[in-house]
C-alpha cells in the first residue's frame, strides 16, 4: 500500500435488466438469455444521464465483458452524453461462480438456500456483521463461495490499480459488474447492500484494501 493515491476513486454500477431477470433464472456466469429488456435499455439510459451529471465522462470503465455489461456500457456511450474513454474487459470480474445453479429457476436458488440455512440470510440484511459472515460463507454447488467470488473481483481491482496507479489519466474509474458482488461490497462499507439498475456509489480506492482484509477475516477456509 506504498505511496497510495487517496484521490482516486471507484464507481461502481451493474447492468440494465435483463430477460432472465424478468424471467427468473439465476444468470451467474451465463450469457444464456441475458438481453436487456426494454426496461433494462432505459436504465441503461438513465444510468448514463445520472453518470454525466455527476462526473462528465470517465477516461477508463472496468467491465466483466458479460453480453449484458457489455450492451449496458454500448448503451450507456451511444444513447447519453456520458463520455466514455476506454472499456477495459477483465474476466476475474465476473464475480461469483455459481457452479450448478447457473441459469437454473430462481425457485430452485431459493429451495438451495433453504436447504444449507434454513433461516438464510437475504442480501438486504448484509449491514449486521453477523448476517455477513452467514452469507459470505454459503458456498455454492461446484462453484464459489459467495465471499471467495468476491475476494477475487476485489483483488482483481487491486491489482488494476497498483499495476497503472502512475499512467491513470483520470481519479475517477468506472466499473460494471454484477448485483451479487456489488451487494456484498456495499454490506462491508455498511452501505444499503441491495443496487437499482440505474443507480451507482462511488468508493476511494483505499476502501478496497480495508475490504479485503475483511473478506480474509471472514471467510471460512
Amino acid at each position: 500500500m506504498q505511496n497510495l493515491r487517496e484521490e482516486t476513486k471507484l464507481v461502481f454500477f451493474r447492468h440494465g435488466e435483463t430477460k432472465s431477470n424478468v424471467e427468473g433464472f439465476m444468470q451467474g456466469i451465463s450469457n444464456k438469455n441475458t438481453e436487456l429488456t426494454i426496461k433494462g435499455i432505459e436504465q441503461s439510459k438513465e444510468l448514463g444521464d445520472k453518470l454525466f451529471n455527476k462526473y462528465g465522462s470517465m477516461n477508463y470503465v472496468l467491465s466483466s465483458g458479460k453480453n449484458r455489461i457489455t450492451a449496458t456500457l454500448d448503451i450507456i456511450s451511444k444513447r447519453s452524453n456520458f463520455i466514455i474513454g476506454s472499456i477495459i474487459e477483465i474476466d476475474n470480474l465476473k464475480g461469483i461462480v455459481m457452479g450448478d445453479l447457473t441459469g437454473r429457476p430462481f425457485s430452485e436458488f431459493i429451495s438451495f438456500l433453504q436447504s444449507v440455512d434454513a433461516d438464510f440470510v437475504r442480501a438486504e440484511d448484509l449491514a449486521n456483521r453477523d448476517n455477513m459472515l452467514r452469507y459470505i460463507n454459503t458456498q455454492y454447488p461446484n462453484g464459489d463461495s459467495r465471499g471467495g467470488g468476491c475476494l477475487r473481483v476485489v483483488e482483481e481491482l487491486i491489482l488494476f490499480y497498483e499495476k497503472n496507479k502512475d499512467s491513470l489519466e483520470m481519479e475517477t474509474i468506472g466499473v460494471c459488474i454484477h448485483s451479487s458482488t456489488l451487494c456484498i461490497i456495499k454490506g462491508l462499507l455498511g452501505l444499503r447492500p441491495l443496487i437499482d439498475n440505474s443507480e451507482f456509489f462511488e468508493i476511494r480506492i483505499s476502501d478496497l484494501y480495508s475490504m479485503r482484509t475483511q473478506l480474509n477475516e471472514l471467510i471460512i477456509r
